[in-house]
């Protein structure tokens, strides 16, 4: 090797390890080759042969383990070591390696020594593995004339019987008149796959050995005019029918007088096998040089073309005929022709040069190159092999760059942004303008050269800037990190900044980059906006509690007045003047309770405390009740209401029905209030389903007056009403307002249609979670009043807790009448006392009270093992739904909101006392029909009513009774009834009033 110890060819596409690897085996005596790409390295290898390739896996174009496959496949280097140097350390890696038939794998980064250890390990390995080839060469000559011998003892003496049948050639010994099979040796037998039972005493055509019968017609015709065969190759058929090849040289024999032919057949089924892989391979390596992005050319010393591959014709515009008779002159016009001849003459065989240059294409138009070029041996004279790279786009990417680095530094300098570069210890490395001004300095330099350490100078919190390293090492990244710094006058600011960190390609640390955006008026924004949202939650707050005190103080007395009225009812002796005047002051108050519950419930809505109370609910059942109770007013306006329901809705469905009902009520209640001929009707369909949910479609239509375009956007604004509905003088205008924010609640919106003199149509479409086909409870109806306790029944005892006396007197004189003992309580203190010593068997706790609230009372109550079995129902005058569940954790039994109907309190103690009743039949409030005139009390009936009976009254005063009937204005119509003088004519038109038969009033007047 002269003074170098070995030739070493190392494949990497980064400069640096090239670099680096090429001075490191340099000094220690190796010749290295050093290659930037993988098909560069496959065209090398083809010019000369290394003792050693340490290649890399990762590169552009083909990667290591490709080049690798092909190297194994090329004769002239298979057998060289191949040292994978590689960032991949997984097992998985190394393994594909080996499998490839790597010698061995350094990880990177690597260390000289290691790598230059295991290169001397593999050089010394390659140079024993040379001996033992020569060594094996030398003895497998041994073994040849060995056998030579063997064959020639065999033929002569049966006493090398033994040597006949442990060669490894397979011979055979064939009857020369027939060919019929005389004696194998194993060989044969191995070769061929027969037992020596199948084939001694048959012939090769019986087995049907030969695959090319030409083939034996030549071996027939060879052995006859030579008497001999020597290596003839042939295709015979083995027993499991796969084709062997072999090399085949026999030769007559006489063995005991017998004339015989000897052959011996040599298996050359493997060495064909690779050498049809070593075409196939060739074939490819020739389609890989055709196709890689490089163009190829090969010329000799003077600058004739002789080769080149498919780029370069592509390259030049020429065919590859044209190319070849042209000289390298003819196509480079950017060097010298002396130049380049000098340059190649100066050239080492084997150590290829880069060369820039420019090329002239076909058409006349040139353009930049890169050529890596080498002298090599081929067919035994000096060639120059060059790969042409055009590197015009790079050329133009570099000018690019440059400008590109011009047009940055301009923006680096102007930018509003202040941009900056710091190393880890917190040095500026670079700062524009727009960073020094931010931070009240003059100019960059003066603000590099005052702060030596950010960390220290800059930063308020001196915690700040680790935080700043942690993030970064941790992510890479920083987006809007935040702080506070000082400026050069000493003023703090509030900064922000976007950050990343930079490493060199070993993975080290060079500097931190980033931006930094000036945020202080933004941050005092933000802690303005915090102090005005505090501000908005007070106000929130106060607003609630409002809310909670006005229903409370509102409903409280209207407790009293329809609690007093239903107990007046209930007493017979009242006149029927008195029963009207109960009537008028009950309607009253349910009109005010119903007025008072849209102001609540909307401001409820306004501060957000809205919410919804799903359970499982009969939808069927519910329009059907919805229709019934509207049913009468749309008659008494001639009206026809109808219910349409697809047969794809369900009829049990989940959500809050209370909420569903209000919203219904209202908008066919204002489509009745607003038609005054035609139909009204309410329309409900299924428009999606899927497995958890499915979309109901409600529509209300009507033919009544419409509404304006114009007012349409105001319809849902709180006390707005439109024109119609102001003609009207009816309403607050809250109905509509706070139907669409139920129906939003519920996960929908209220849309509306509407076209002035032909009608109206709101509809509304909510997602409804399926509910399992199980009746749900259904809120009683009264219709009998509690008349007493059913005989034989416990004396129970009831305690009211109340603070108000007006609310325990209407409680005390609905229960002491049944029998009830009952007990009065002032506050849940008091309350407490009586139930630790009386042991009631039913509380009525009223929720706020002085002293002590029914909340605290009712948990000290149950807190005891006593306390568990006392019944405690909650009374609350607040109008809001999600005090049920405080009251439940509280531990109440139930829940009644006041003002409540008088039915109410007996159902609920019977559910919880199992109470039983003795009722009277009488109508109730429930149904506006507490009054009865004297003579229905006393069991007898009046005559109805006939037109004849009204003809004394005038003409004007029919039709303004039958205008009233049809507006259903009771007002108005017991104003007119107080015209009549008639005693009888009068208590029978107000007996109508009374049960609300407003159709016989129009049937009365309609003439």
């Amino acid at each position: 090797m002269g003074k170098f110890k070995a030739d070493i060819l190392v494949v990497d596409d980064t400069l640096s390890n090239l670099l680096l690897l090429e001075r490191i085996l340099t000094k220690h005596g190796y010749t290295t080759r050093c290659i930037p790409s993988g098909e560069l390295a496959l065209a090398e290898v083809q010019m000369y042969c290394p003792d050693l390739i340490l290649l890399d896996i990762h590169m552009p174009g083909l990667n290591g383990y490709e080049v690798c496959q092909h190297f194994k496949t090329m004769p002239t280097i298979q057998d060289v070591p191949i040292i994978f140097l590689s960032a991949l350390d997984s097992v998985a890696d190394k393994i594909k390696a080996f499998d490839l038939g790597a010698a061995d794998y350094i990880t990177k980064p690597f260390q000289a020594q290691e790598v230059l250890a295991r290169i001397k390990h593999q050089l010394k390995i390659r140079d024993l593995q040379k001996q033992l080839e020569e060594q094996n060469t030398r003895l497998q000559r041994e073994i040849q004339d060995r056998n030579d011998a063997s064959t020639a003892l065999i033929l002569s003496e049966a006493k090398f019987a033994t040597a006949f049948r442990s060669t490894p050639h397979a011979i055979a010994i064939t009857r020369r008149d027939d060919g019929c099979h005389l004696d194998v040796n194993d060989s044969f037998l191995e070769f061929s796959g027969y037992t020596r039972s199948e084939i001694i005493g048959r012939t090769s055509l019986e087995l049907n050995m030969w695959q090319n019968f030409d083939d034996r017609q030549k071996f027939i015709q060879t052995l006859t005019q030579k008497g001999y065969v020597r290596n003839q190759e042939i295709e015979l058929r083995l027993r499991s029918g796969e084709i062997g090849v072999g090399l085949i040289s026999a030769e007559p024999i006489t063995i005991n007088g017998e004339n015989c032919i000897i052959s011996v057949l040599s298996d050359i089924s493997d060495r064909k096998k690779a050498e049809e892989n070593l075409r196939r391979s060739e074939a490819k390596f020739r389609s890989l040089l055709e196709n890689i992005a490089d163009a190829l050319f090969v010329h000799d010393l003077e600058g004739n073309i002789t080769d080149v591959n498919q780029r370069a014709c592509q390259n030049l515009g020429y065919t590859r005929d044209e190319l070849l008779n042209l000289t390298v002159f003819d196509i480079e016009v950017g060097t010298p022709p002396e130049t380049l001849k000098s340059a190649w003459k100066a050239m080492k065989p084997g150590t290829p040069i880069t060369i820039n240059g420019i090329n002239r294409h076909k058409d006349g138009c040139t353009f930049p190159i890169e050529a890596r070029v080498g002298i090599f041996e081929l067919s035994g004279e000096l060639s120059v092999i060059g790969l042409i790279r055009d590197v015009s786009a790079r050329v133009a990417a570099e000018e690019a760059l440059r400008s590109t680095e011009e047009k940055y530094r301009s923006i680096f300098e102007n930018a509003v942004e202040g941009i900056y570069q710091t190393t880890h210890d917190g040095q500026y490395l670079s700062a524009n303008p727009a960073l020094a001004q931010l931070y009240g300095y003059e100019s960059a330099g003066e603000m590099m050269f005052a702060i030596d350490d950010v960390g220290k100078e800059l930063y308020v919190d001196p915690h700040r800037r680790q935080d700043f390293i942690d993030l970064m090492e941790a992510c890479g990244t920083i987006s809007g990190f935040e702080s506070q710094v000082y400026r050069k006058d000493g003023s703090i600011i509030w900064i922000s900044e976007n950050a990343r960190t930079v490493r060199d390609s070993q993975g080290r640390l060079l500097y931190y980059e980033g931006l930094v955006e000036n945020i202080t008026a933004r941050k005092l924004a933000e802690a303005e906006l915090q102090r005005a949202k505090e501000v908005s939650d007070q106000a929130n707050r106060a607003k609630s509690e409002f809310l909670s005190n006005m229903s409370h103080e509102l409903r409280t007395p209207l407790n009293a007045i329809l609690g007093f009225t239903q107990v007046l009812v209930r007493d017979a002796s009242l006149s029927p003047d008195h029963q009207e005047s109960l009537q008028i002051i009950n309607r009253s108050g349910e009109h005010l309770l119903c007025l008072i519950n849209d102001v609540l419930e909307m401001s409820k809505i306004e501060a957000g405390r809205a919410t919804l109370n799903c359970g499982s609910f009969d939808l069927h059942y519910l329009l059907m009740n919805i229709e019934e109770m509207l049913k009468y007013k749309a008659k008494s306006k001639q009206l026809r209401l109808t219910c349409e329901i697809a047969p794809n809705v369900p009829r049990y469905i989940s959500g809050d029905e209370g909420k569903l009902r209000q919203v219904l009520i209202n908008l066919m209640g204002n489509a009745i209030k607003f038609t005054n001929r035609g139909t009204v009707t309410l329309r409900v369909q299924t428009t999606g389903i899927n497995p958890d949910y499915q979309q109901l479609l409600f529509e209300v239509q009507d033919t009544g007056t419409g509404i304006a375009a114009h007012e349409i956007d105001s319809l849902f604004e709180a006390f707005i009403q439109s024109t119609s509905g102001r003609k009207s003088q009816e309403g607050t205008g809250l109905g509509l307002p706070i139907s669409r924010q139920f129906v939003r609640l519920m996960g929908g919106d209220i849309t509306v249609s509407s076209t002035v003199g032909v009608g109206t149509i709101f509809s509304f479409e909510i997602p409804v979670p399926n509910s399992q086909e199980q009746q749900p409870m259904r809120q009683l109806e009264f219709t009998r009043q509690v008349a007493g306790l059913a005989p034989h029944q416990p004396q129970y005892r009831i305690l009211i807790v109340e603070d108000r006396r007006e609310n325990q007197q209407v409680l005390l004189k609905l229960l002491e009448p049944l029998g009830f003992e009952v007990k009065l309580a002032n506050n849940g203190e008091e309350g407490i006392e009586i139930w630790e010593t009386w042991m009631p068997h039913l509380i009525w706790m009223d929720m706020r009270m002085p002293i002590m609230d029914g909340y605290t009372a009712t948990k000290i109550i149950k807190g005891t093992p006593q306390g568990q079995s006392t019944v405690i129902i909650a009374l609350t005058a607040s109008a809001f739904e999600e005090e049920r569940s405080q009251v439940v954790a509280a531990g109440c039994d139930d829940f009644v909101r006041k003002p409540f109907p008088a039915e109410l309190i007996f159902t609920k103690m019977g559910e919880h006392l199992g109470l039983q009743y003795i009722y009277a039949e009488i109508p109730n409030l429930q149904q506006r029909s507490l009054l009865s005139n004297s003579s229905n009390s006393l069991g007898t009936s009046k005559p109805e009513l006939t037109p004849q009976d009204l003809e004394a009254m005038s003409t004007e005063w029919r039709e303004q009774m039958h205008l009233a009937a049809s507006q259903l204005d009771e007002d108005r119509i017991l104003e007119l009834i107080d015209q009549v003088s008639n005693g009888n004519l009068a208590n029978g038109l107000r007996n109508l009033v009374n049960t609300f038969r407003f159709d016989q009033l129009l049937d009365l007047t309609k003439d």
